[in-house]
């Protein structure tokens, strides 16, 4: 296979994870549930440190609104989530491998909660969702 072909599938896939991880920080910036949880695959796990896994795209946005709660931000009309995405590798086209930077930010626009993961997301009918996510404090 001709690399640049092979070089341009694979810009193409990472720009499909980019997507989908900016629609979650979208859906989650502007309080969609709705949106957040379809930006998880079906049995998406998410693993925070000493806290259970929680399972499926229901559970995983559920940790979401749950963050939200305990944190005390009013989101409304607020971006207060944002990922910053070190690297990604695409791995056999339907699975890919980022490590991810975050933070969340109190309505004054200071940094409350940073901390640092790795995604992984899963290509399922031409889409990209995320798959599994681990946090751990930054």
């Amino acid at each position: 296979m001709d690399e640049s072909k092979l070089d341009a599938d694979l810009q193409n896939e990472a720009k499909g994870v980019r997507r989908c991880l900016e629609g979650l920080m979208e859906a989650y910036n502007r309080n969609d549930m709705y949106s957040l949880e379809n930006s998880y695959s079906k049995k998406a796990l998410m693993l925070f440190p000493g806290d259970i896994i929680k399972k499926g795209r229901t559970a995983a946005a559920a940790e979401n609104r749950r963050s939200l709660d305990i944190a005390g931000v009013d989101i409304e009309g607020k971006g207060w989530l944002q990922y910053e995405v070190d690297q990604i590798l695409i791995l056999k086209k339907e699975m890919a491998v980022t490590t991810i930077k975050a933070a969340t930010w109190d309505p004054k626009g200071i940094p409350t909660s940073p901390f640092k993961g790795v995604g992984v997301f899963k290509k399922e009918n031409g889409e990209w969702f995320l798959h599994i996510e681990i946090f751990n404090a930054a």
